[in-house]
């Protein structure tokens, strides 16, 4: 923090240079960073790789820890006046038809979801593989919906793959002739960077079926 000043509440004077670099320190327990003019004010961890940040961005008057010694530029975390907190980086997306695809009788079939609502960190392959693939280690949700125009007495089934296995499933029996029918399957799960997911979807009995895209998708969420 060579060269970083910073205001300190308890002295008349109000202004203290930090020491040399590679010299320890220690803040007094009141100390006041800024002046209270409209600026932005942070304290800046200079690292040999990389800088990140804590302090007020005074544009949008947040809260903010980021990387980078600049407001602003990828924040990692803010917390408006409310107290509320935003993590506009956190890994996760939500997927959708452009289209109906149809379901084969008696065969899985991997969802090809292609529409993206949101995908933060462009984690979703959408037109080739139409999986997620986790970016850092964590615990992740995952919500795979499919809706079937199923007839009287078929069973359906979603499933959620991890690593080109199932992990988790969900059947539901069409208790109506041409019944749009939804089977859901939710399921939290603790996964390692590089771990897949991918949706799936089956139904057994008459002519194939059809996933219609208004209500089928996938949505999925890094939530620790």
């Amino acid at each position: 923090m060579s060269g970083k000043i910073i205001q300190n509440q308890g002295r008349s004077s109000g202004l203290i240079k930090a020491p040399a670099s590679g010299a320890a320190s220690t803040l007094a327990a009141a100390t006041t960073v800024g002046d209270a003019s409209a600026e932005d004010t942070k304290i800046v961890f200079d690292g040999n790789a990389l800088d990140f940040r804590i302090g007020i961005d005074d544009g949008t008057d947040t809260l903010e820890i980021g990387k980078g010694n600049a407001h602003g530029t990828t924040a990692h975390m803010t917390f408006d006046t409310n107290g509320i907190m935003s993590l506009p980086l956190q890994p996760g997306c939500s997927v959708k038809h452009s289209g109906n695809q149809t379901i084969p009788t008696g065969t899985w079939t991997k969802m090809t979801f292609q529409t993206e609502r949101f995908d933060t960190n462009a984690d979703y392959d959408n037109s080739t593989n139409y999986r997620f693939t986790c970016p850092v280690d964590g615990i992740y949700c995952v919500a795979l919906s499919v809706s079937f125009s199923a007839t009287h007495d078929s069973l359906s089934s979603t499933a959620v793959h991890i690593n080109g296995s199932e992990l988790h499933r969900s059947n539901s029996s069409a208790i109506k002739n041409n019944a749009q029918q939804n089977v859901n399957t939710v399921v939290f799960i603790k996964l390692d960077a590089t771990d897949y997911i991918e949706g799936y979807a089956a139904h057994e009995q008459g002519s194939d079926d059809t996933a219609t895209a208004d209500y089928s998708y996938m949505s999925i969420m890094k939530v620790a």
